[in-house]
C-alpha cells in the first residue's frame, strides 16, 4: 500500500509520519516544492514528487497532486499544513485516492476562530477572550496579547503564506502583528494571553466516531516564548474530563481521523482550549514513541483495516532540539548557560522530532544549514 504526504517538505510532523508509515510496511511518497526538505531527505521516503506551493497557484497545486496520484497509484493522501489541507479537502472527490479527513465544513469549523470558540464553550471548555475587531480596542485586554489570523491558514489562491500567532508585549508590537496578518491577506483577531503550560489531548477517531487511540502531553518548555510550540514535553495520564469534553466537541463536528486539541493549562483553572490541528503536528514523534502509532493506524483505517484501541504510556519524553537551543539562546546571559545544560541533558532521554540514529540524513543536513547560518550571521537563529 502507498501513502502520499503533501506539504512544503520541512514539517517535523511529516518526517515522523513518514518514518512511522514505512516501519509499518507502507511505501511513502513525499510531494513538495523541492527535494531539499527534511522529509525528502529521509530514507523513509521511497518516492519524491515535485508539487508546487499552493500559495503560488492553487489550481496547479491540485493538478499536480492528481497527476502524482494517477501515475503512482497512491492509496491514501495526507497533508502536513493547513492551506494544503483545505485545498485538498475541497477537491477530495477528484483526487483519486482516499483523503481520510473530516467533512470540509468540519475542517473549516476548527481552523476558523469565530466558529471554533462558540463550539468549545458549548461543551464546557474555557476559551481565551477574543477581540475580533481589534482596531482601537487593543488596550481592553491588557498586555501581552496574542495576535493571530482568524482562519489559522493561508488564504487560498492569492499567493499568501500562513502567519504564526504572535505574543505582543505592548501596543506597538500588537500593531505590528496586526499589520503583518493583514499584509498577508488575513483577518486578525486578538486573544487575551493566558499564562500557563501548553498541553494537548491527541486522539484518532474512526469512521463510526469511535476514539481508537489517545494521548495527552504536557510541555516543559516552548519556543517562541511565550506563545510557541513544544520544545520539551512528556506524555501524562489522559485526563478523563478533558477527553470527554474533547470527544463531545469532535463528535458534534462529525470528526474522523487525527485531532490534536491544544490547551493552556493555567494554575487553578480548567484548561483553556486554544487550537485544534487536523494535520501531522510537530511533536507527533512523542505519541509514536509512547506506543500510539497514529500515522500507521490512521492509514490502516483509511483502507479498511481494523486497528486495536490504544492509549499512550505516560512518562515518555520528547525534545525538539533546535527549538530548545533557540529558547536557551534567547535568554539573558545569566540564564543562557544553565538553559543550554538542561537542553543538552534532556537529549539522551528523549525522542526527537528530527534526529534518528536509523535515519540521520535529515538531522545532519539541518545541522549543516544551521552551522552555515552561524558562520555568516554569528548566530544560527537570527
Amino acid at each position: 500500500m502507498r501513502a502520499l504526504i503533501v506539504g512544503k517538505g520541512h514539517e517535523r510532523g511529516s518526517l515522523a509520519a513518514a518514518r512511522s508509515l514505512t516501519a509499518a510496511g507502507w511505501e511513502v511518497g513525499s510531494g513538495a516544492p523541492s527535494g531539499r526538505g527534511l522529509v525528502s531527505l529521509s530514507r523513509a521516503v521511497a518516492r519524491r514528487h515535485e508539487i508546487p506551493l499552493i500559495s503560488r497557484d492553487g489550481d496547479a497545486f491540485i493538478a499536480a497532486v492528481r497527476e502524482v496520484v494517477r501515475e503512482t497509484s497512491y492509496d491514501v493522501i495526507f497533508s502536513s499544513s493547513d492551506a494544503e489541507l483545505l485545498a485538498l479537502s475541497e477537491a477530495r472527490a477528484d483526487l483519486g485516492a482516499v483523503f481520510p479527513y473530516p467533512p470540509h465544513g468540519s475542517l473549516l469549523s476548527v481552523l476558523d476562530k469565530k466558529q471554533l470558540d462558540p463550539r468549545a464553550r458549548e461543551v464546557g471548555f474555557n476559551v481565551p477572550e477574543v477581540i475580533e475587531d481589534p482596531d482601537g480596542q487593543l488596550d481592553r485586554l491588557g498586555y501581552p496579547v496574542v495576535v493571530k489570523d482568524r482562519l489559522h491558514s493561508a488564504r487560498l489562491g492569492i499567493g499568501i503564506e500562513r502567519v504564526e500567532a504572535t505574543a505582543a508585549r505592548d501596543p506597538s508590537e500588537a500593531e505590528e502583528a496586526l499589520l503583518e496578518v493583514r499584509a498577508h491577506g488575513g483577518e486578525p483577531v486578538v486573544q487575551r494571553f493566558v499564562p500557563g503550560a501548553l498541553m494537548a489531548y491527541v486522539c484518532l477517531i474512526d469512521s463510526e466516531g469511535t476514539v481508537v487511540a489517545e494521548c495527552q502531553q504536557l510541555a516543559e518548555a516552548i519556543w517562541p516564548h511565550p506563545a510557541g510550540v513544544s520544545t520539551r514535553s512528556q506524555t501524562i495520564p489522559v485526563d478523563s474530563a478533558v477527553a470527554e469534553s474533547a470527544r463531545a466537541l469532535l463528535s458534534g463536528l462529525r470528526w474522523q481521523g487525527l485531532a490534536e486539541v491544544q490547551f493552556i493549562k493555567s494554575s487553578g483553572d480548567d484548561p483553556f482550549l486554544i487550537d485544534i490541528n487536523a494535520r501531522f503536528y510537530g511533536s507527533l514523534a512523542l505519541a509514536i514513541a509512547a506506543g500510539v502509532d497514529l500515522p500507521a493506524m490512521w492509514a490502516d483505517m483509511a483502507v479498511g483495516r481494523s486497528v486495536e484501541p490504544v492509549r499512550a504510556h505516560p512518562g515518555v519524553r520528547y525534545q525538539w532540539m533546535e527549538g530548545d537551543l533557540r529558547r536557551s539562546w534567547a535568554l539573558g546571559r545569566g540564564e543562557r548557560l544553565s538553559a543550554f545544560r538542561v537542553a543538552l541533558g534532556a537529549s539522551g532521554r528523549s525522542t526527537h522530532s528530527i534526529w534518528s540514529v536509523r535515519d540521520p540524513a535529515p538531522a545532519v543536513r539541518h545541522a549543516l544549514g544551521l552551522t552555515g547560518r552561524f558562520l555568516v550571521k554569528g548566530a544560527p537563529w537570527t
